[in-house]
């Protein structure tokens, strides 16, 4: 995972408001950050859909609203040691586009679907896990409760 996760990606903190971790998704042109505690473990993942969807159309004020309060707990994570091949399938069987990736307990990088899918040929396994990622989903898999 090392050869092919972007380094020190961006992070906020649990504690941080929503109109923050906006900030950074608009600056770095990302749609997902991962969450931090005060001994810097990923806690947690906060996507812009989180925000649009649970906070904002839920009435709550992003500027006073804590990081904590909409962001998905307990993200699935990689290993910088991890063979990119698992990350694929683990990214498909959790539906994922965005992986944290992890060292020691504390983030080291992200991998996105787009790393992965330069890496294979239509005929690996790790390329019919990316495409299965990439299907669009059914009206019935999409919640507001997400």
């Amino acid at each position: 995972m090392r050869d092919v996760m972007s380094r020190q990606p961006q992070a906020v903190r649990e504690e941080d408001t929503l109109a923050q971790a906006a900030g950074l998704m608009k600056q770095y042109n990302v749609g997902s950050i991962p969450v931090l505690n005060r001994k810097d473990t990923v806690v947690g993942m906060i996507t812009d859909r989180d925000i649009a969807v649970r906070a904002v159309a839920g009435g709550m004020d992003v500027s006073n609203t804590a990081v904590r309060d909409v962001m998905t707990p307990k993200p699935v994570m990689g290993m910088e040691e991890m063979d990119v091949e698992v990350a694929a399938e683990l990214m498909a069987a959790h539906q994922i586009r965005r992986l944290p990736v992890q060292n020691n307990g504390k983030l080291t990088g992200m991998v996105a679907l787009g790393d992965l899918a330069v890496r294979y040929q239509t005929n690996t396994s790790a390329a019919m896990a990316l495409e299965e990622i990439s299907e669009t989903r059914g009206p019935e898999k999409y919640s507001t409760t997400d």
